[in-house]
C-alpha cells in the first residue's frame, strides 16, 4: 500500500508543474511530450523492422521484436503515441510562436508529418487496442482542428485518400501480422485473469482487499491448471483491479475523478481566451476517453509516462497561476512534513532493498517483502528459530505473504511442530508459492 501511495508522487508532481507553468511553459511541455513520442515512434518502427534478434531495445522486455520504443510494453507505447497525436493537433505546437509566425501551410505540413509518423509508430507496436483506437484518434484530431465547416469536396477527398491509404497498408507485413493477432484474440490470457479477479472481487466486496494487494490476492484464486512461472502482476483491467483493492470506495473515487475532469474541462472551455485554450479541454476530454477505453484491457495509468502526461494535461485545465494569488503559504509545513515522512519511508525502503544482506530488514521493518526475504535467508542457513521469527514479523504486516507462510511452515516442521507445519504448507500451496 505504501508503494501504491508513492506511485502517485510523479503524476502529482506533473499536475503541480502544469498548475504553476506559464502559457509559454505549458506549450513547451506539450512540445517536449510530442518530441519524446516522435523519438519513440521512430525507434518502434526500427525495432519492428530489425526483428527480434537485432532490435535495439533499451530494457529487458517480453515484447522484443515488436515496436516498444522507449517503453517496455508495446500497448503502453501505443496509447502514449495516440495521446501525442491529440497534442500535435493543437495550434502552435508544431509551428512557431506568436513572435515568429509561420505560415499555415508550414504548420499543417509539420502536423501531417507528425500524424503520419506517430500513426506508423502505433502500427509498429502491433497492439490490437492501439490499432482499434488509431482511426478514432485521427478522426478526433481532424475534427478538433477544423476552423470552419468542412466543404463536401474536402470530405470526399479526405475519405478517398484515407481509403486509399487503408487499402495500401493492409498488404504490408506488419498490418497482416496485426490482423492475425485479432484472429487469436479469443485465446488471450486476459479473459482468465478477469474471471479469476471477479472471483476475488465477489469475496472482497464492498470493502476491498487494500491498495497494492493484487499480487497477494490473485494467487489465492488462480486455478492450478493456469499456473505458470510468470507472475500475474495486474488484472489487465484496471476497473476490476480497482474494485478488488478499493471496493465500493474505489468506484466512488473513479466516478469522482471522471466528474472532476469533466467539470474542469467545461470551466476551462468557458474561460478560454485563445483558440489553443479552447481546444485544450476537448483534447483532454478525448485523451481521458482513450485512457478509460485502454484501461478495460490494460493498466495504462500505472505507467509513469502515461500517468504524468495525463496529470500535466489535466493540470493545464486550471487557470494559469498568478504570482500574488499563488504565493506560498506561511503554513507550508503542513504539506512539507507529510512529504518529508513519505520521502524517508520511500528512501529507506529502496535502500533496504539495495543493501538487503547488511541489515535491510532492520532499516525498513515495515516491509513485509524484506522480512520474508530475511526469513528465507535464515532458512537457507539452517537457523529455523530466526527464520520463524522473521516470517512471523512478515505475516504480522502481510498475513497472505506466501513466502513467509512457506518459511514458517518449514520452520515449524524443523522445530517439531509437525501438525502446524503441515497445515501452513498446505495453506502456502493455495497462496501460489
Amino acid at each position: 500500500t505504501l508503494e501504491a501511495l508513492t506511485a502517485l508522487v510523479p503524476p502529482a508532481a506533473g499536475f503541480l508543474i502544469a498548475l504553476q507553468a506559464s502559457a509559454e511553459q505549458r506549450r513547451d511541455i506539450l512540445r517536449f511530450i510530442l518530441l519524446m513520442a516522435l523519438v519513440s515512434a521512430m525507434l518502434a518502427i526500427l525495432q519492428l523492422s530489425a526483428g527480434p534478434g537485432a532490435a535495439p531495445v533499451l530494457f529487458d522486455t517480453r515484447h522484443r521484436g515488436f515496436g516498444v520504443g522507449l517503453f517496455v510494453n508495446r500497448n503502453h507505447l501505443a496509447l502514449f503515441l495516440l495521446l501525442a497525436i491529440l497534442i500535435a493537433s493543437l495550434p502552435g505546437i508544431t509551428g512557431r510562436g506568436k513572435k515568429e509566425k509561420s505560415s499555415r501551410s508550414v504548420e499543417w505540413g509539420l502536423r501531417s508529418a507528425c500524424l503520419l509518423l506517430l500513426s506508423l509508430g502505433v502500427l509498429a507496436t502491433l497492439s490490437r487496442t492501439g490499432a482499434f483506437l488509431l482511426p478514432i484518434t485521427i478522426i478526433a484530431s481532424i475534427l478538433i482542428n477544423r476552423r470552419n465547416k468542412f466543404k463536401w469536396r474536402t470530405v470526399v477527398v479526405g475519405a478517398l485518400l484515407g481509403g486509399f491509404c487503408a487499402f495500401a497498408l493492409q498488404f504490408a507485413p506488419p498490418v497482416q501480422a496485426l490482423f492475425e493477432r485479432y484472429t487469436t484474440a479469443a485465446d488471450d490470457k486476459r479473459f482468465e485473469f478477469w474471471a479469476n479477479t471477479l472471483v476475488a472481487v465477489r469475496d472482497a466486496f464492498p470493502l476491498g482487499t487494500g491498495f497494492g494487494t493484487f499480487t497477494l490476492i490473485y494467487p489465492t484464486v488462480e486455478p492450478l491448471a493456469e499456473l505458470t512461472p510468470d507472475i500475474v502482476n495486474h488484472a489487465h483491467n484496471d476497473f476490476l483491479e480497482l474494485i478488488l483493492e478499493a471496493g465500493l470506495l474505489g468506484v466512488v473515487l473513479l466516478i469522482a475523478w471522471l466528474a472532476a475532469v469533466a467539470l474542469l474541462a467545461v470551466r476551462a472551455g468557458k474561460s478560454a481566451q485563445h483558440r489553443r485554450e479552447r481546444l485544450l479541454p476537448i483534447i483532454v476530454a478525448v485523451a481521458t476517453g482513450l485512457v478509460v477505453i485502454a484501461s478495460v484491457v490494460d493498466y495504462p495509468l500505472r505507467m509513469n509516462t502515461i500517468a504524468v502526461t495525463m496529470a500535466l494535461l489535466i493540470g493545464m485545465l486550471l487557470p494559469i497561476c498568478q504570482r500574488l494569488e499563488c504565493a506560498p503559504s506561511k503554513r507550508k509545513w503542513v504539506l512539507l512534513v507529510p512529504l518529508l515522512l513519505l520521502a524517508i519511508l520511500t528512501g529507506a525502503t529502496q535502500a533496504a532493498r539495495s543493501f538487503f544482506h547488511v541489515g535491510g530488514a532492520v532499516i525498513a521493518p515495515w516491509s513485509a517483502q524484506l522480512q520474508s526475504r530475511q526469513a528465507s535467508h535464515f532458512q537457507m542457513a539452517g537457523d529455523f528459530t530466526q527464520a520463524s521469527l522473521a516470517a512471523r514479523r512478515a505475516l504480522a504486516i502481510s498475513p497472505l505473504d506466501p513466502q513467509a507462510v512457506r518459511v514458517e511452515g518449514m520452520s515449524a516442521l524443523s522445530l517439531g511442530r509437525s501438525d502446524q507445519g503441515a497445515q501452513l504448507l498446505s495453506l502456502g500451496a493455495s497462496l501460489g508459492w
